[in-house]
Protein backbone atom coordinates (compact mmCIF):
# COMPACT_ATOMS: atom_id res chain seq x y z
CA UNK A 1 0.00 0.00 0.00
CA UNK A 2 1.55 3.62 -0.80
CA UNK A 3 1.48 6.24 1.33
CA UNK A 4 0.28 9.54 -0.13
CA UNK A 5 2.39 12.13 1.80
CA UNK A 6 6.57 12.19 2.82
CA UNK A 7 7.44 13.58 5.77
CA UNK A 8 11.15 15.81 6.56
CA UNK A 9 12.33 13.81 9.62
CA UNK A 10 10.55 10.45 9.68
CA UNK A 11 11.43 7.60 6.66
CA UNK A 12 8.88 5.06 6.10
CA UNK A 13 11.81 2.04 5.40
CA UNK A 14 9.31 -0.62 4.79
CA UNK A 15 6.18 -0.94 3.93
CA UNK A 16 4.66 -4.17 4.67
CA UNK A 17 1.01 -5.86 2.54
CA UNK A 18 -2.91 -5.31 3.78
CA UNK A 19 -3.44 -8.48 5.75
CA UNK A 20 -6.98 -9.67 7.22
CA UNK A 21 -6.39 -9.16 11.12
CA UNK A 22 -9.99 -10.49 12.36
CA UNK A 23 -12.36 -12.10 9.68
CA UNK A 24 -15.38 -12.11 11.84
CA UNK A 25 -15.27 -8.57 12.44
CA UNK A 26 -13.79 -7.23 9.10
CA UNK A 27 -10.71 -5.64 10.55
CA UNK A 28 -7.46 -5.01 8.51
CA UNK A 29 -4.32 -4.97 9.53
CA UNK A 30 -0.81 -2.85 7.83
CA UNK A 31 2.37 -3.02 9.44
CA UNK A 32 5.31 -1.09 8.64
CA UNK A 33 8.80 0.07 9.42
CA UNK A 34 9.84 3.73 10.03
CA UNK A 35 12.89 5.79 11.42
CA UNK A 36 12.85 8.98 12.90
CA UNK A 37 15.47 12.00 14.06
CA UNK A 38 17.06 8.88 16.06
CA UNK A 39 17.93 6.47 13.42
CA UNK A 40 16.36 3.85 15.30
CA UNK A 41 14.14 1.45 12.91
CA UNK A 42 10.77 1.10 14.90
CA UNK A 43 7.69 -1.01 13.45
CA UNK A 44 4.08 0.25 13.79
CA UNK A 45 0.66 -1.75 13.55
CA UNK A 46 -2.56 -0.29 12.10
CA UNK A 47 -6.25 -1.62 11.86
CA UNK A 48 -8.92 -0.73 10.15
CA UNK A 49 -11.71 -1.40 7.76
CA UNK A 50 -10.54 -0.66 4.54
CA UNK A 51 -7.38 0.33 2.90
CA UNK A 52 -8.42 4.07 2.45
CA UNK A 53 -8.91 3.82 6.66
CA UNK A 54 -5.69 2.02 6.83
CA UNK A 55 -3.91 4.87 4.99
CA UNK A 56 -5.23 7.26 6.73
CA UNK A 57 -3.96 6.21 10.17
CA UNK A 58 -0.77 5.75 8.82
CA UNK A 59 0.15 9.01 7.88
CA UNK A 60 -1.66 10.17 10.80
CA UNK A 61 0.75 8.88 12.83
CA UNK A 62 3.67 9.56 10.77
CA UNK A 63 2.13 13.22 11.21
CA UNK A 64 3.24 13.19 15.15
CA UNK A 65 5.77 11.66 14.68
CA UNK A 66 7.27 13.97 12.07
CA UNK A 67 5.40 17.20 14.31
CA UNK A 68 7.37 15.78 17.54
CA UNK A 69 10.53 15.58 15.61
CA UNK A 70 9.64 19.42 14.48
CA UNK A 71 9.09 18.88 10.91
CA UNK A 72 7.12 19.45 8.34
CA UNK A 73 4.78 17.38 6.23
CA UNK A 74 5.08 17.59 2.36
CA UNK A 75 2.00 16.61 0.76
CA UNK A 76 1.43 15.53 -2.88
CA UNK A 77 1.44 18.63 -4.45
CA UNK A 78 4.65 19.88 -2.41
CA UNK A 79 2.92 22.38 0.12
CA UNK A 80 4.28 22.18 3.34
CA UNK A 81 1.90 22.53 6.85
CA UNK A 82 3.34 22.57 10.65
CA UNK A 83 1.79 19.10 12.10
CA UNK A 84 -0.64 20.87 14.65
CA UNK A 85 -3.50 18.30 15.07
CA UNK A 86 -6.36 17.97 17.61
CA UNK A 87 -7.22 14.72 18.16
CA UNK A 88 -9.99 13.23 20.75
CA UNK A 89 -8.93 10.51 23.69
CA UNK A 90 -11.40 7.87 21.48
CA UNK A 91 -9.01 8.59 18.66
CA UNK A 92 -6.18 8.28 20.87
CA UNK A 93 -7.89 5.38 22.44
CA UNK A 94 -8.02 3.76 19.25
CA UNK A 95 -5.00 3.99 18.24
CA UNK A 96 -3.25 2.65 21.02
CA UNK A 97 -5.88 -0.42 21.36
CA UNK A 98 -4.54 -1.20 17.71
CA UNK A 99 -1.15 -1.06 18.68
CA UNK A 100 -1.63 -3.28 22.29
CA UNK A 101 -3.88 -5.73 20.98
CA UNK A 102 -1.33 -6.61 17.93
CA UNK A 103 1.53 -9.10 18.44
CA UNK A 104 4.84 -7.50 19.61
CA UNK A 105 8.21 -7.78 18.17
CA UNK A 106 8.92 -10.60 20.08
CA UNK A 107 5.99 -12.50 18.38
CA UNK A 108 4.39 -13.01 21.36
CA UNK A 109 0.28 -11.58 21.32
CA UNK A 110 -2.01 -10.12 24.33
CA UNK A 111 -4.06 -13.24 25.75
CA UNK A 112 -8.03 -12.57 24.63
CA UNK A 113 -8.91 -12.21 28.36
CA UNK A 114 -6.26 -9.39 28.32
CA UNK A 115 -7.42 -7.54 25.15
CA UNK A 116 -11.49 -8.50 25.90
CA UNK A 117 -10.79 -6.75 29.59
CA UNK A 118 -8.76 -3.81 28.21
CA UNK A 119 -11.18 -3.08 25.43
CA UNK A 120 -14.25 -2.84 27.79
CA UNK A 121 -12.12 -0.48 30.14
CA UNK A 122 -11.93 1.78 26.98
CA UNK A 123 -15.29 1.56 26.55
CA UNK A 124 -16.28 2.95 29.63
CA UNK A 125 -13.74 5.49 29.56
CA UNK A 126 -14.60 6.98 26.35
CA UNK A 127 -18.31 6.95 27.43
CA UNK A 128 -17.33 10.14 29.52
CA UNK A 129 -14.24 11.35 28.19
CA UNK A 130 -14.31 9.97 24.55
CA UNK A 131 -14.95 13.63 22.91
CA UNK A 132 -12.51 15.60 24.84
CA UNK A 133 -9.08 16.93 23.26
CA UNK A 134 -6.19 14.93 24.66
CA UNK A 135 -4.34 18.42 25.22
CA UNK A 136 -7.05 19.47 27.22
CA UNK A 137 -7.25 16.34 29.41
CA UNK A 138 -5.83 17.20 33.28
CA UNK A 139 -5.72 16.41 36.67
CA UNK A 140 -9.46 18.01 36.74
CA UNK A 141 -10.93 15.56 34.01
CA UNK A 142 -9.20 12.25 35.57
CA UNK A 143 -10.23 12.78 39.14
CA UNK A 144 -13.75 13.58 37.88
CA UNK A 145 -13.41 10.12 35.12
CA UNK A 146 -12.58 8.04 38.05
CA UNK A 147 -15.39 9.70 40.39
CA UNK A 148 -18.20 8.90 37.91
CA UNK A 149 -16.27 5.24 37.58
CA UNK A 150 -16.53 4.48 40.85
CA UNK A 151 -20.51 4.76 41.33
CA UNK A 152 -23.47 2.28 39.37
CA UNK A 153 -26.28 3.96 38.36
CA UNK A 154 -28.06 3.17 41.77
CA UNK A 155 -25.37 4.82 43.71
CA UNK A 156 -23.48 1.75 44.56
CA UNK A 157 -20.01 1.57 44.18
CA UNK A 158 -17.98 -0.43 41.88
CA UNK A 159 -15.41 -3.26 42.46
CA UNK A 160 -12.00 -1.48 43.42
CA UNK A 161 -10.27 -3.72 40.01
CA UNK A 162 -12.68 -2.47 37.95
CA UNK A 163 -12.21 1.01 38.74
CA UNK A 164 -8.26 0.15 39.07
CA UNK A 165 -8.65 -1.45 35.25
CA UNK A 166 -10.27 1.76 33.96
CA UNK A 167 -7.35 4.18 35.67
CA UNK A 168 -4.82 1.60 34.12
CA UNK A 169 -6.29 2.20 30.23
CA UNK A 170 -7.01 5.96 31.19
CA UNK A 171 -3.19 6.25 31.68
CA UNK A 172 -2.22 4.16 28.89
CA UNK A 173 -3.94 5.97 26.57
CA UNK A 174 -2.58 9.40 27.99
CA UNK A 175 0.87 7.84 27.29
CA UNK A 176 0.52 7.01 24.27
CA UNK A 177 -1.16 10.80 23.46
CA UNK A 178 2.39 11.84 24.98
CA UNK A 179 4.85 9.94 23.12
CA UNK A 180 2.66 10.83 19.99
CA UNK A 181 2.59 14.56 20.44
CA UNK A 182 -1.00 14.80 21.03
CA UNK A 183 -1.06 15.86 24.61
CA UNK A 184 2.50 17.21 26.32
CA UNK A 185 1.78 15.25 29.83
CA UNK A 186 -0.29 12.78 31.68
CA UNK A 187 -2.54 13.18 34.76
CA UNK A 188 -0.81 11.78 38.12
CA UNK A 189 -2.32 8.62 39.51
CA UNK A 190 -5.88 9.12 41.05
CA UNK A 191 -6.47 7.39 44.33
CA UNK A 192 -9.54 5.47 44.56
CA UNK A 193 -11.80 5.95 47.07
CA UNK A 194 -12.09 4.12 50.04
CA UNK A 195 -15.48 2.82 49.69
CA UNK A 196 -14.91 0.75 46.57
CA UNK A 197 -15.95 -2.84 46.77
CA UNK A 198 -13.33 -5.83 47.08
CA UNK A 199 -14.67 -9.39 46.12
CA UNK A 200 -15.94 -11.76 48.70
CA UNK A 201 -14.58 -14.69 48.01
CA UNK A 202 -17.05 -17.06 50.67
CA UNK A 203 -19.81 -15.34 49.33
CA UNK A 204 -19.19 -16.96 45.80
CA UNK A 205 -19.00 -20.40 47.42
CA UNK A 206 -21.60 -22.92 47.63
CA UNK A 207 -21.81 -25.73 50.62
CA UNK A 208 -23.22 -28.83 50.17
CA UNK A 209 -26.24 -27.92 51.38
CA UNK A 210 -26.51 -24.88 48.41
CA UNK A 211 -25.25 -27.29 45.96
CA UNK A 212 -27.85 -29.97 46.75
CA UNK A 213 -30.71 -27.69 46.76
CA UNK A 214 -29.25 -26.41 43.51
CA UNK A 215 -29.23 -29.27 41.48
CA UNK A 216 -32.46 -30.31 42.61
CA UNK A 217 -34.03 -27.44 40.86
CA UNK A 218 -32.22 -28.00 37.41
CA UNK A 219 -33.09 -32.15 37.82
CA UNK A 220 -35.53 -31.66 34.94
CA UNK A 221 -33.23 -29.92 32.56
CA UNK A 222 -30.64 -32.32 30.89
CA UNK A 223 -28.74 -28.88 29.63
CA UNK A 224 -28.19 -27.48 32.70
CA UNK A 225 -28.09 -30.74 34.63
CA UNK A 226 -25.44 -31.89 32.68
CA UNK A 227 -22.92 -28.06 33.11
CA UNK A 228 -23.64 -27.97 36.76
CA UNK A 229 -22.07 -31.67 36.99
CA UNK A 230 -19.04 -30.73 34.89
CA UNK A 231 -18.42 -27.83 36.24
CA UNK A 232 -18.40 -29.25 39.92
CA UNK A 233 -16.60 -31.92 38.48
CA UNK A 234 -13.69 -29.97 36.53
CA UNK A 235 -13.78 -26.13 37.83
CA UNK A 236 -13.91 -25.02 34.39
CA UNK A 237 -14.61 -21.54 33.33
CA UNK A 238 -17.86 -21.02 31.72
CA UNK A 239 -16.26 -19.94 28.22
CA UNK A 240 -13.54 -22.95 28.64
CA UNK A 241 -16.84 -25.85 28.96
CA UNK A 242 -18.66 -23.98 26.12
CA UNK A 243 -15.94 -24.71 23.74
CA UNK A 244 -16.21 -28.39 24.70
CA UNK A 245 -16.05 -30.83 21.53
CA UNK A 246 -16.25 -34.61 21.82
CA UNK A 247 -13.10 -34.60 20.71
CA UNK A 248 -11.29 -33.06 23.94
CA UNK A 249 -12.38 -36.31 25.99
CA UNK A 250 -10.22 -39.42 26.45
CA UNK A 251 -11.27 -42.30 28.12
CA UNK A 252 -8.71 -43.67 30.32
CA UNK A 253 -7.67 -47.42 31.06
CA UNK A 254 -8.42 -46.78 35.14
CA UNK A 255 -12.57 -45.70 33.74
CA UNK A 256 -11.45 -41.96 34.25
CA UNK A 257 -11.62 -39.59 31.41
CA UNK A 258 -8.95 -37.24 30.51
CA UNK A 259 -10.45 -33.81 29.20
CA UNK A 260 -7.71 -31.28 27.27
CA UNK A 261 -8.80 -27.56 27.63
CA UNK A 262 -7.30 -25.76 24.61
CA UNK A 263 -10.06 -23.26 23.42
CA UNK A 264 -12.73 -20.67 24.71
CA UNK A 265 -15.72 -18.59 23.52
CA UNK A 266 -15.16 -15.29 23.35
CA UNK A 267 -17.18 -12.68 22.32
CA UNK A 268 -16.16 -10.70 18.80
CA UNK A 269 -18.62 -7.85 19.01
CA UNK A 270 -21.69 -7.44 21.06
CA UNK A 271 -23.43 -10.60 21.56
CA UNK A 272 -21.78 -12.48 18.97
CA UNK A 273 -19.39 -14.81 19.97
CA UNK A 274 -16.79 -17.58 18.41
CA UNK A 275 -14.56 -20.36 19.80
CA UNK A 276 -10.50 -19.81 19.26
CA UNK A 277 -7.92 -22.05 20.03
CA UNK A 278 -6.80 -20.05 22.96
CA UNK A 279 -6.90 -19.95 26.58
CA UNK A 280 -7.40 -16.87 29.17
CA UNK A 281 -3.90 -17.50 29.77
CA UNK A 282 -0.97 -20.04 28.23
CA UNK A 283 -1.26 -21.65 32.42
CA UNK A 284 -5.39 -22.08 31.21
CA UNK A 285 -3.86 -24.79 28.86
CA UNK A 286 -4.07 -27.87 30.48
CA UNK A 287 -6.16 -31.35 31.39
CA UNK A 288 -8.15 -32.23 33.70
CA UNK A 289 -9.94 -35.10 35.09
CA UNK A 290 -13.62 -36.19 35.72
CA UNK A 291 -15.14 -39.43 36.83
CA UNK A 292 -16.96 -41.91 34.16
CA UNK A 293 -20.58 -40.98 35.19
CA UNK A 294 -19.67 -37.74 34.15
CA UNK A 295 -18.81 -38.55 30.89
CA UNK A 296 -21.49 -40.68 30.00
CA UNK A 297 -23.74 -37.53 31.41
CA UNK A 298 -22.07 -35.39 28.74
CA UNK A 299 -22.19 -37.73 26.10
CA UNK A 300 -26.04 -38.67 26.99
CA UNK A 301 -26.50 -34.87 26.11
CA UNK A 302 -24.49 -34.64 23.07
CA UNK A 303 -26.29 -37.46 21.77
CA UNK A 304 -29.80 -36.33 22.74
CA UNK A 305 -28.83 -33.10 20.78
CA UNK A 306 -27.73 -33.76 17.99
CA UNK A 307 -30.10 -36.70 17.32
CA UNK A 308 -32.65 -34.55 17.84
CA UNK A 309 -31.39 -31.65 15.44
CA UNK A 310 -34.06 -30.95 12.31
CA UNK A 311 -32.03 -31.00 8.77
CA UNK A 312 -32.05 -27.25 8.87
CA UNK A 313 -29.72 -27.22 12.32
CA UNK A 314 -27.85 -30.28 11.11
CA UNK A 315 -26.80 -28.09 7.91
CA UNK A 316 -25.81 -25.07 9.99
CA UNK A 317 -24.10 -27.12 12.49
CA UNK A 318 -21.56 -28.42 9.00
CA UNK A 319 -21.46 -24.73 7.80
CA UNK A 320 -20.71 -22.91 11.14
CA UNK A 321 -17.98 -25.30 11.46
CA UNK A 322 -19.48 -26.60 15.22
CA UNK A 323 -19.47 -30.63 14.31
CA UNK A 324 -18.79 -32.26 17.56
CA UNK A 325 -19.32 -29.22 19.64
CA UNK A 326 -21.61 -29.89 22.62
CA UNK A 327 -22.82 -26.68 23.80
CA UNK A 328 -24.44 -24.51 21.02
CA UNK A 329 -27.89 -22.22 20.67
CA UNK A 330 -30.64 -22.96 18.58
CA UNK A 331 -28.69 -21.43 15.39
CA UNK A 332 -26.03 -24.19 15.97
CA UNK A 333 -23.26 -21.15 16.95
CA UNK A 334 -21.69 -20.72 20.59
CA UNK A 335 -23.21 -19.95 23.42
CA UNK A 336 -23.62 -16.20 24.63
CA UNK A 337 -22.48 -17.21 28.37
CA UNK A 338 -24.66 -13.57 29.50
CA UNK A 339 -27.94 -15.18 28.30
CA UNK A 340 -27.22 -18.53 29.31
CA UNK A 341 -26.49 -17.48 32.97
CA UNK A 342 -29.75 -15.15 33.04
CA UNK A 343 -31.65 -18.15 31.42
CA UNK A 344 -29.91 -20.46 33.93
CA UNK A 345 -30.97 -18.37 37.02
CA UNK A 346 -34.10 -17.65 36.04
CA UNK A 347 -34.56 -21.88 35.51
CA UNK A 348 -33.68 -22.45 38.86
CA UNK A 349 -35.84 -19.19 40.31
CA UNK A 350 -38.19 -20.84 38.94
CA UNK A 351 -38.26 -24.74 40.02
CA UNK A 352 -36.85 -24.23 43.45
CA UNK A 353 -40.06 -23.19 44.77
CA UNK A 354 -38.75 -20.36 47.00
CA UNK A 355 -35.90 -23.32 48.99
CA UNK A 356 -33.26 -21.29 47.11
CA UNK A 357 -32.43 -17.89 49.21
CA UNK A 358 -29.21 -16.95 47.74
CA UNK A 359 -27.11 -16.21 44.38
CA UNK A 360 -26.60 -19.16 42.21
CA UNK A 361 -24.17 -18.17 39.74
CA UNK A 362 -22.64 -20.29 36.82
CA UNK A 363 -18.60 -19.24 38.03
CA UNK A 364 -19.55 -20.29 41.85
CA UNK A 365 -19.30 -23.91 40.88
CA UNK A 366 -15.11 -22.81 40.21
CA UNK A 367 -14.96 -21.53 43.13
CA UNK A 368 -17.07 -24.62 44.94
CA UNK A 369 -14.71 -27.13 42.78
CA UNK A 370 -11.37 -25.92 44.21
CA UNK A 371 -12.90 -25.59 47.52
CA UNK A 372 -13.80 -29.09 47.89
CA UNK A 373 -10.38 -30.38 46.10
CA UNK A 374 -8.29 -28.13 48.47
CA UNK A 375 -9.49 -30.55 51.10
CA UNK A 376 -7.98 -33.96 49.94
CA UNK A 377 -4.50 -32.21 48.43
CA UNK A 378 -2.31 -29.07 48.09
CA UNK A 379 -3.18 -25.62 46.79
CA UNK A 380 -0.11 -25.75 44.11
CA UNK A 381 -1.83 -29.28 42.24
CA UNK A 382 -5.57 -27.00 42.53
CA UNK A 383 -3.75 -24.31 40.73
CA UNK A 384 -2.98 -26.54 38.06
CA UNK A 385 -6.15 -28.04 37.32
CA UNK A 386 -8.12 -24.56 37.55
CA UNK A 387 -5.03 -23.04 35.34
CA UNK A 388 -4.38 -20.21 37.52
CA UNK A 389 -1.64 -19.37 40.36
CA UNK A 390 -1.79 -20.42 43.65
CA UNK A 391 -1.51 -17.11 45.04
CA UNK A 392 -4.56 -16.62 42.59
CA UNK A 393 -6.31 -19.94 44.22
CA UNK A 394 -5.63 -18.95 47.42
CA UNK A 395 -7.06 -15.61 47.49
CA UNK A 396 -9.92 -15.80 44.68
CA UNK A 397 -10.93 -18.97 44.68
CA UNK A 398 -10.41 -21.32 48.13
CA UNK A 399 -12.88 -20.99 50.71
CA UNK A 400 -13.52 -23.17 53.72
CA UNK A 401 -15.90 -26.28 53.21
CA UNK A 402 -18.12 -27.91 55.96
CA UNK A 403 -15.47 -30.84 56.27
CA UNK A 404 -12.62 -28.48 56.99
CA UNK A 405 -14.57 -26.49 59.42
CA UNK A 406 -15.83 -29.62 60.95
CA UNK A 407 -12.15 -30.97 61.42
CA UNK A 408 -10.92 -27.14 63.19
CA UNK A 409 -14.15 -27.88 65.68
CA UNK A 410 -12.66 -31.16 66.45
CA UNK A 411 -9.16 -30.29 66.84
CA UNK A 412 -10.04 -27.30 69.34
CA UNK A 413 -12.58 -29.82 71.05
CA UNK A 414 -9.60 -32.59 71.54
CA UNK A 415 -7.47 -29.35 72.38
CA UNK A 416 -9.53 -27.95 74.89
CA UNK A 417 -10.76 -31.23 76.63
CA UNK A 418 -7.26 -32.18 76.96
CA UNK A 419 -6.15 -28.96 78.75
CA UNK A 420 -8.94 -29.09 81.04
CA UNK A 421 -8.66 -32.48 82.03
CA UNK A 422 -12.46 -32.98 80.22
CA UNK A 423 -10.81 -35.82 77.88
CA UNK A 424 -10.76 -39.04 79.29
Amino acid sequence: MDLQKEWENVTVTGRGSVYTRDPARGILGYAFYYKAKDGVKKRKVITGRSEDELRDKAEKFLDSVNGECGGAVCTADGAHAKNIRSITFAEAGEEWFASYSMEGEDGKRKSYASIESRECSLKAVNKIIGGMPVAEIGITTAEDLIRRCSRKENGEYNSRSHVDKIQQVFRMVMEHARKSGYCTSVPDKVKLSSKLTTVDKDARFLDEEQTALVYKAVGGSMRYRTVVCLLLSTGLRQEEAFALNVKDFRVMKDGNVEVVINKTVVETEGHVYKIVNETKTERSRRSVFIPEGVYQMVMEYYNSVTGSETPEQKRKRKENGMEGYIFLNKDMKPLNKRTFQRNFKNYIKRNSKDSIDFNATLHMFRHTFASIQADSMGLDKVAMLLGDSITTTMDMYQSLTNKTKSAVCENSTKFLEDITGKRK
